[in-house]
Formats: structure tokens, sequence, C-alpha cells
């Protein structure tokens, strides 16, 4: 059905959105942290107020510091401002974490985007370029990914191009031989356009489309190139 360009070698996912719906799971998460905090805050008799969480998170962000691109540490630096008031508090705040980073890799991925996939990967190298800090390898398709990049260890997050740029140089391939693939304009067509690689947009859960419909009208455009 599909007839691809043998001169695209790697498509890069952005995961968040794209290859699930995100948004339930990150309920969760943000949910699962909240509660952990709260018992904490009651147990020790301190008033919460969950606001400032979002108030200090507000303020980091604002710095724009690049070492919050990676949301982990973001999160953890919060939580710690956010625990002061406690006893033990750093150790609260990395529990804290935990709850949330253990809710946010249960993502539940659709059976028709693990068709797509189990499609493609017969035809090219598949990369995940994620700004965001599920992790892969605890979902159902970490197997078709040769690698995964995430703004971590001092990389840059989308649409900086130095995750993509690091992806070049592990596969040695040029840009031309990239697709990367996302829901994000901005950031997923603007770090596809910094590197000099063909953008995809691919938000299947931002509309009423039928998912069958937008995977199918993802490879054909893909066949188109």
């Amino acid at each position: 059905m599909y007839q691809f360009n043998a001169s695209i070698k790697l498509l890069s996912f952005d995961l968040d959105n794209a290859l699930y719906d995100n948004r339930a799971t990150i309920e969760a998460a943000e949910l699962s942290c909240q509660n952990y905090l709260q018992s904490a805050f009651s147990n020790q008799g301190v008033h919460f107020e969950y606001e400032k969480f979002w108030e200090i998170r507000k303020q980091l962000v604002a710095q724009n510091n690049p070492a919050f691109d990676d949301l982990t540490y973001l999160r953890l630096t919060v939580l710690i401002e956010f625990c002061k008031p406690l006893n033990a508090g750093e150790t609260i705040a990395k529990q804290a974490l935990a709850a949330f980073l253990q809710q946010r890799s249960k993502v539940d991925v659709e059976p028709t985007i693990q068709s797509m996939l189990s499609l493609l990967v017969k035809h090219f190298t598949l990369v995940s370029t994620s700004n965001g800090n599920c992790d892969i390898n605890q979902t159902i398709i970490a197997p078709f990914f040769s690698k995964n990049y995430f703004p971590v260890g001092g990389m840059r997050a989308k649409p900086h191009p130095a995750m993509l740029h690091q992806c070049m140089a592990d596969f040695s391939i040029t840009a031309s031989q990239l697709v990367h693939i996302g829901d994000s304009i901005e950031k997923d067509g603007g770090v596809a356009e910094a590197i000099g690689a063909r953008y995809l947009h691919f938000a299947p859960f931002e509309s009423d489309k039928d998912l069958a419909q937008s995977c199918h009208e993802l490879c054909l455009q893909l066949s188109s190139l």
C-alpha cells in the first residue's frame, strides 16, 4: 500500500500527544504527587497550599535556565523549595517526585499506533525525541525504538536542535535522511527546521479525526516524500 523513499533512513517521533494521549496520564501523575505531599504536610501539622508549588515553578521557569529543560530536574527543584517548611523536606521532595514518576510512564498506547509503528520499523530506524519525562522503556512501544532522546545531562529541549544533532551523529546520517514527526508545530516543526530536516505534523489526539485515518494519512505523507 505504501511506497517509502529509500533515501530516508530514520524517523524521529515525539511521544506525548503524538503516540498516545498524555492528558489522563499527566493528571494521574500530578494527583499522585499532590496527594503524597498533602499527607506529608498533614503529618507534620504544616499548612498545605499546593498553589505555591505552581508559583515556585513559574518563577523558576522564568529564569530561562537551560538546566530546567530537564523537566524531572525542574520538578525536583520546585519540590525541594516547596517542602522547605517540613522536617526532612528534601527527602519528602524526592519521594513526591517518585510518586509522580511512577504514574508518569503509565501511558495507554492504542493498538492502531502500535500497528503503525510495527509497519514503519520494517522500513526505517525509529527513535523517540521527547521534551517530556515519560520513561519509554516502561511502555509497550519501547521495542520499536533504537534510541530515545530526552533533554537530560545538559541536552536542550526542542526546538533547540541538540537532540537531533546527537541523533544524526549517533546514526551517521544527514538531515536529509531524517524525518521528525510530532504534534507541536512550534517545538517539533521548529527543531526540524533548525537542522534542515523534514517535519510531519502528527496530532491524532487533538481532533475528532479517526485514529486509524490519522495513521494512514501519516504513512501516505511519508510515502510522498
